[in-house]
């Protein structure tokens, strides 16, 4: 493989990774001293909210960013700036649309949806993050537009940006609305989402205006034969759009069902709803956002694999769709397997490190529930690297087809096991993970299927869960170890040090990585031969 057929991909999957760990550790600097300030009741309020949030924000904004970097990627690939700049105006009204309806809803509905989902102290949290609604689809929208051009730079710093006033303004607010109660305290949180979504517009129009002579250049030696009608353009995108939009609102829809559910579930089961909503804070408040934390790096995979893959497809070039196919799902496995295994070992010496102000009963708790959570990121991956792949080649409805039906099964599963008293809020995590695993299994189904690539289980995932578990090992031990010398905080980061350590040592002397997966890396040619020449890679 050549280094022009990764060279694009791996620098704008490095510059989203690296702004990704930015916006996570703000985000874990935020989540930290906002549990202690709500507690684990207040998290709840704030936390709830977020699923129907989440689910009209994935309705206005997924889909139609991922078909604008499809579809401006495929027309650059075939210099045809003019009709790149239609798709762009055309999905930009189309996003402005979506942000007034949905903020509409939003701030109109607020205290319906709250009993809705009965929970009505969550009417402040909804309310406050009607804003976020209006310009996140625009946010969205000039996004797709620099990741069409596999230009990750904006993007990146407007999620830093957008992160920085998100957590400052939460903090600020939730302080000072405290004394008027958690429901007022949770909203105030929950605003922080609307003042960084007003700066990442910001952000990204200094981008977009920054580019301007670039696009004049570009207009100028455009080689469009044709000006494509916007009727024409409109069928292609909503193609496009819409299944990813669908697909997407899946899983914010089953949080949304979960959200609405697991009050009287658990009160069924014989817990008070004070309990219920303490129990739902341990998993979504704390346990899922470490969770979330590995999604960081799966998620610039798609995020540059689309546009990649849709340019190769545009020219018809079979050698890089298949180099890019591959490597998709093998580094988003690479990245998956050890996240899980790590966060299952240190489950709980990260949870006493990050959670320290909560009490023991609710670290317990979180802890254990991290530990059976994790074990989603695997198949996460794999439903991330395979749909983005599906999507690049012109299949968006699979991935939506296939996440419809692990989420049937995971509704069925959360009703039941939640009013189980032994199973309770795990049964909530547990339907996540047989979601996730029915749905990944059928995605890499149809990459094999559609994409002609033969999936290589022993290379792709034995190999590295046999690699993580020896990494597990080493961090188990370490840990203990070193817990005694340095204290259990100081020797959890050292322990997650060694890990990742023990991981890329175990990756080059097990054969794991190809050479044409060196290549993917910054000076991997030189890696590669250097590492080669001291007989450390045999092949």
């Amino acid at each position: 493989m050549s280094k022009s057929v990764s060279a694009k991909f791996v620098k704008g999957a490095a510059l989203l990774s690296i702004a990704g760990l930015i916006v996570k550790i703000l985000g874990a600097v935020y989540r930290i001293p906002l549990v202690g300030i709500l507690g684990d009741e207040g998290i709840s309020y704030y936390q709830t909210a977020y699923p129907v949030y989440t689910l009209l924000l994935t309705v206005a904004t997924t889909g139609f960013p991922v078909a604008i970097a499809k579809m401006i990627s495929e027309r650059l690939a075939l210099e045809d700036h003019y009709n790149a700049g239609r798709i762009f105006k055309l999905t930009s009204t189309i996003m402005v649309s979506f942000g007034l309806l949905t903020s509409s809803i939003m701030f109109l509905f607020a205290e319906k949806i709250a009993y809705f989902i009965k929970n009505p102290n969550a009417y402040y949290s909804l309310l406050s993050l009607a804003p976020a609604l209006l310009v996140a689809p625009i946010l969205s929208a000039l996004r797709g537009y620099f990741q069409g051009r596999q230009n990750m730079l904006p993007t990146a710093v407007s999620q830093i940006t957008e992160q920085v006033a998100r957590v400052g303004v939460g903090l600020y607010l939730a302080v000072a609305l405290l004394d008027r109660g958690l429901p007022f305290a949770a909203g105030g949180a929950s605003f922080g989402g609307s003042a960084g979504s007003f700066v990442g517009v910001l952000t990204m129009l200094f981008f977009f205006y920054k580019n301007r002579q670039e696009r004049k250049k570009e207009l100028k030696a455009s080689r469009h034969k044709e000006i494509l009608p916007y009727k024409l353009l409109l069928k292609e995108l909503l193609y496009i759009a819409v299944p990813i939009t669908i697909g997407a609102s899946i899983a914010p829809l089953m949080d949304s069902i979960d959200a609405s559910i697991f009050p009287s579930r658990l009160m069924s089961a014989g817990f008070s709803l004070v309990e219920a909503n303490k129990l739902h804070g341990n998993l979504k408040g704390m346990a899922q956002t470490l969770i979330n934390f590995p999604l960081v790096f799966l998620g610039v995979i798609p995020m540059t694999l689309v546009p990649s893959i849709a340019e190769a497809a545009a020219i018809k070039d079979e050698h890089k769709l298949n180099v890019l196919t591959e490597s998709g799902i093998k580094m988003a496995s690479l990245l998956a397997i050890p996240a899980t295994v790590g966060l299952f070992v240190l489950a709980r010496p990260v949870i006493d490190l990050l959670y320290f102000s909560e009490g023991e009963a609710s670290r317990a708790s979180a802890a254990s529930l991290l530990q059976l959570a994790s074990i989603q990121l695997i198949f996460l991956g794999t439903i991330m690297s395979a749909s983005a792949i599906l999507q690049g080649i012109g299949k968006p409805t699979l991935p939506a087809k296939n996440m419809l039906t692990g989420a049937v099964v995971k509704v069925i599963l959360s009703y039941t096991l939640l009013g189980i008293r032994s199973i309770n809020i795990y049964g909530m995590a547990i339907s996540t993970i047989v979601c996730y695993a029915i749905a990944a299994s059928l995605n890499l189904y149809g990459v094999s299927k559609h994409a002609g690539i033969q999936i290589s289980f022993s290379r792709y995932y034995i190999r590295p869960l046999i690699i993580s578990l020896v990494m597990g090992i080493f961090v188990y031990i370490s840990y203990n170890l070193l817990m005694g010398i340095l204290g259990p905080k100081l020797a959890t980061l050292v322990a997650v040090l060694i890990g990742v350590l023990v991981y890329g040592v175990l990756l080059i002397i097990s054969g794991t990585l190809t050479r044409e997966d060196y290549l993917l890396l910054p000076k991997g040619e030189k890696l590669y031969s250097f590492l080669k020449g001291k007989g450390i890679i045999k092949e």
